[in-house]
């Protein structure tokens, strides 16, 4: 979503010629005729803010520095990638009332090219407030629906398909926060495909999401603060697999299983605050066997250090797994011999480490 640009105007800093037309007991003032002072209107040379219709305003200048309309924007992103409402914003240019120098009434803005209204608004005492409309580029389409309080939005809000018209998205917002029941709907057939709850902003509660047909389901899952706890259910409608894990705070915490589209088990896992139980088994027993090791090869007693280290293979070529264990498993072995004889020779099966067979990408540089 492209950020929110005033095209290198702002009601925070402008200066240029005024001009100001009288007719019907009201003043208009065209935008490229005005002057900002300490984020006032005011008709250029005038000592006192400006208050009537201001025309040719560029939306950027008139929804930029408002924060509930930025909030809206990357809502409606997350939404539907698709809608275009901040370049709406951006390229229309918009006929205000200002009060005191202030926006204060109806904000109607309209494409530069059509002079389709894109964007139908309210303000109060420079704040957006009230209903809050937004139409495709073309005028003819609304994309949605909402209203604002003291700058941030507040109340239901209705979003609808670019393309098909439907409604796509309904939540609400209090305060400039979600709060509530939160719905989202297929574009074309208009199924309901998510079922939610948001408590200050963030999921709270179940949480469920459908396939196209309104039917199938796809995911379900709890909700605590914002993050997944409890057990969450996932299904893919191609391939028939569904997994269901267990989660706590956010992370993996239990069992991990999955099943192929007749019922089959095709794995398990456990977990314990989003680590791999078994992995991390692995890991630490090879962190262990590693420091065993490590104390062979270097024994306290030099003469049992030498003894360990007569066996070991300084061919550099690359073991398999097996190998390596065997290796391990031996050099502790002969660990054990050393500290009870530390002048016993190699046994045979020990010498075998030196000149046991190795596994090498044939593909790497040649070895001698």
């Amino acid at each position: 979503m492209k950020p929110i640009k005033s095209a290198g105007l702002s009601l925070l800093a402008l200066s240029a010629t005024a001009t100001l037309m009288s007719g019907c007991g009201s003043s208009v003032l065209d935008f490229r005729n005005a002057e900002i002072s300490n984020g006032k209107i005011y008709a250029q040379g005038a000592n006192s803010p400006y208050s009537g219709k201001v025309t040719n305003v560029p939306g950027g200048t008139v929804f930029g520095p408002q924060q509930g309309y930025a909030k809206l924007i990357s809502t409606l992103s997350n939404v539907s990638p698709d809608l275009s409402i901040a370049d709406v914003g951006l390229t229309a240019l918009c006929d205000a009332e200002s009060s005191d120098g202030v926006l204060d009434g109806k904000v109607l803005c309209k494409e530069r090219n059509s002079g389709a209204v894109t964007i139908e608004s309210q303000f109060s005492s420079g704040r957006l407030d009230g209903s809050f409309t937004v139409h495709d580029q073309t005028g003819a389409h609304t994309l949605a629906q909402l209203s604002f309080k003291d700058g941030q939005p507040d109340g239901k809000m209705q979003v609808y398909s670019a393309r098909s018209g439907k409604l796509i998205h309904a939540a609400s917002w209090e305060a400039g926060v979600l709060n509530g029941e939160e719905s989202g709907y297929e574009p074309d057939t208009g199924n309901l495909i998510l079922h939610a709850t948001l408590v200050n902003g963030t999921y709270d509660g179940e949480v469920t999401r459908f396939a196209a047909d309104g039917k199938t389901q796809l995911y379900k899952g709890t909700y605590v603060h914002g993050k997944e706890d409890g057990e969450v259910t996932r299904f893919d409608p191609k391939t028939g697999i569904r997994e269901v894990d267990h989660y706590a705070d956010g992370k993996l915490n239990g069992s991990a299983q999955a099943w192929d589209a007749k019922g089959n088990s095709i794995g398990e896992k456990n977990y314990a605050n989003g680590v791999d139980v078994a992995e991390q088994q692995k890991a630490d027993e090879k962190a262990e066997l590693a420091h065993e090791i490590d104390l062979a090869l270097n024994d306290p007693d030099p003469k049992v250090a030498a003894c360990v280290r007569a066996i070991v293979d300084h061919s550099g070529m690359p073991m398999n797994d097996s190998q390596q264990s065997d290796y391990d498993r031996q050099l502790l072995a002969r660990h054990t011999e050393c500290k009870a004889n530390p002048d016993a020779l190699p046994a045979a099966s020990d010498q075998s480490l030196k000149i046991m067979p190795q596994t090498f990408d044939s593909n790497n540089a040649n070895h001698s």
